[in-house]
């Protein structure tokens, strides 16, 4: 209390005044945690604040932390008898000036949650529940807290990567985005804020060692699915289109994807995964300082060329990113080998495959640089013979690999390996493979399930529905 604060009265409190104290030389003793809490609690009680945990379903949410999207609210939770942590997604119904306007926001939220839910992939950041938060009507979508996390453009700057890993991070975001894209959704919105990296992994590990690099795509907010015509349908359910101070920092966009109506969704995210590669592969560089660069210069260039910045990779790549960010929808789909989008065929299948063979390392690694089956990495070897050319899917029992056997002296080494996830898995899918070919019992596959089946490579139906088959006995 300062006697200046109060003209014309006397007050005694035996108390210097609150400006000199703060003006006061720093003393010899420290304020210690404790004193610090205690600091802390009476500041909360003088000024009324009463913290508590907000509860949603069995999730214990404490403290909110800052959201890219400022239609939502981001909080951090825990659940409340494992104590494992989560990341919560709030509605900011303040944002809102409507009550029509919180209708769509809750839409886009409910929606969001629909489209994500069934995404299985390990790079995918996909929600585990929606809940209501108690006391409301509000929903709550939980997701995985990822601590050990770091998006991109936060991880990459500084970070000690060989060639051949951030060749593998690029992959990793390509499996994603495959997967999604077979499941009819688009994300819309890729770039290095939604791309995490383990970080964790990158201090623990020597450089190029195996299972170093884990990458999970975030960031699906904006995702939307299409109809036959190729309109992208946001959240809400309805086209959607950038904002325009938004979109002016958008650099990884897709030219076309700045408007109501996305002609090609596959293809804009493909040039999303385009303009990514070259930023990881060029150790971090934008493809431009803005919006308006970067379509100068797709103009001028007809892509995004690595050459002007690095000579560490071989044409082959160099080309694969030119022609993945290429300025139309027509030449970026011509070159990725996939011509009619309605087909449900996404151009990224190109891409995967190009990638896996410009990212080849130009040696064999050694084979004392074991890996684990189940986090696989391209060129990777498995029990000093079995080279891994390729992930062919990952399931709740099991992971199928396509590899080469070194082992083996015939012209086509090409062989498929089964890594069960669990043991029960494995004794099923040990037995079941020991039966005669014709007596392995596969159950009956309802019709529609093989119908829903999005296979990139139009397989026919009798050998996808053998693969559920064997998927059922493994499960």
């Amino acid at each position: 209390m300062d006697p200046a604060d109060f003209p014309g009265r006397e007050v005694h409190t035996n108390l210097p005044p609150v400006a000199d104290r703060v003006q006061e030389p720093v003393g010899r003793e420290r304020i210690s945690e404790a004193l610090s809490i205690l600091i802390a609690l009476a500041m909360r009680r003088i000024a009324g604040i009463t913290v508590r945990d907000h509860l949603a379903g069995s999730y214990l949410l404490h403290d909110r932390i800052d959201s890219p999207d400022p239609r939502f609210h981001e909080w951090e939770g825990e659940h409340r008898e494992t104590q494992e942590p989560i990341r919560a997604r709030v509605l900011n119904v303040e944002a809102a000036a409507t009550e029509g306007e919180r209708m769509r926001m809750r839409r886009t939220l409910r929606r969001e949650y629909e489209l994500l839910s069934g995404l299985g992939n390990e790079h995918i950041v996909a929600p585990r529940s929606m809940e209501t938060l108690r006391g409301t009507s509000d929903e709550v979508v939980i997701y995985p807290a990822l601590p050990d996390h770091r998006p991109l453009d936060v991880a990459l700057p500084g970070a000690k990567l060989s060639a051949r890993e951030r060749v593998e991070i690029v992959r990793q975001v390509a499996d994603a985005l495959l997967y999604a894209h077979r499941h009819q959704v688009a994300h819309r919105g890729l770039d290095p804020t939604t791309v995490l990296l383990n970080a964790a992994l990158l201090a623990m590990r020597p450089v190029d060692s195996y299972g170093r690099i884990e990458v999970k795509v975030d960031g699906w907010s904006g995702a939307g699915a299409a109809e036959a015509s190729g309109t992208v349908l946001g959240a809400t359910g309805s086209a959607t289109s950038v904002p325009g101070e938004e979109l002016a920092g958008r650099v990884h966009l897709a030219p076309e994807a700045s408007g109501i109506v996305t002609p090609d969704r596959m293809a804009a995210d493909l040039f999303s995964l385009g303009a990514l590669a070259y930023y990881v592969l060029t150790g971090g560089r934008a493809p431009a300082p803005d919006r308006s660069s970067l379509l100068d210069r797709l103009e001028r260039d007809r892509g995004l060329d690595m050459s002007a910045v690095t000579s560490e990779f071989d044409a082959g790549l160099r080309e694969l990113v030119m022609d993945a960010t290429a300025a139309t929808v027509e030449a970026r789909s011509k070159k990725s080998d996939v011509t009619s989008a309605s087909q449900g065929l996404s151009p990224v299948i190109g891409f995967e495959r190009r990638l896996a063979k410009a990212g080849r390392p130009a040696i064999a690694q050694p084979a004392a640089e074991q890996m684990d089956a189940l986090r696989p990495m391209i060129d990777g070897v498995l029990e000093d013979r079995f080279v891994i050319k390729k992930v062919l899917g990952s399931g709740s029992t099991a992971v199928g690999l396509q590899v080469e056997d070194l082992n083996d002296d015939s012209t086509d080494k090409t062989k498929v390996l089964k890594v069960a996830r669990a043991e029960r898995a494995a004794e099923r899918l040990e037995f079941w493979e020991s039966l005669p070919e014709s007596e392995r019992p596969l159950p009956e596959v309802p019709p529609a399930l093989v119908d829903k089946l999005k296979f990139s490579e139009a397989l026919p139906v009798e050998w996808a529905s053998e693969v559920i088959s064997r998927r059922m006995v493994a499960g």
